[in-house]
């Protein structure tokens, strides 16, 4: 949980390339436990520092690494926020699968009892911002 820790310290901080190091280093170990609650936010983490740097197929990766992760560990609202910045990742070069991702999260954020998040989610996307 330390280098998790550092390496979002580091993203907040704009020094991205210690951050990844760090996040990548956790997630060896969090890998190595099983421990998909950790590995859902290291993915979310990577997604969202290769969001900030421009890179969005490598956002899109961790988006999906962290939905897998979630359901491996029945974390449905971890499951949305992955398919919520995997709406992210893909808004930028293919509109379809974007949309798809982000009617995952709703539905998530809907099924969990938290309308306020789907309709945050709405909000920011409509018309599509990207």
């Amino acid at each position: 949980m330390a280098h998790v820790n550092i390496g979002t310290c580091l993203g907040e901080l704009g020094r991205f390339p210690e951050a990844i190091s760090e996040l990548e280093y956790g997630r060896r170990i969090a890998d190595d436990a099983g421990d998909t609650n950790i590995l859902c936010f290291i993915h979310h983490s990577l997604a969202d520092i290769h969001l900030r740097l421009g890179d969005y197929d490598n956002a899109a990766i961790h988006a999906r690494a962290e939905v897998v992760a979630a359901q491996q560990g029945h974390d449905t609202d971890r499951e949305a926020r992955g398919w919520e910045v995997l709406g992210d990742a893909r808004a930028h070069s293919d509109r379809a699968a974007a949309a798809k991702a982000r009617q995952q999260a709703i539905e998530l954020y809907e099924a969990q009892g938290k309308p306020a998040l789907a309709e945050a989610l709405r909000a920011r996307i409509a018309p599509d911002k990207s």
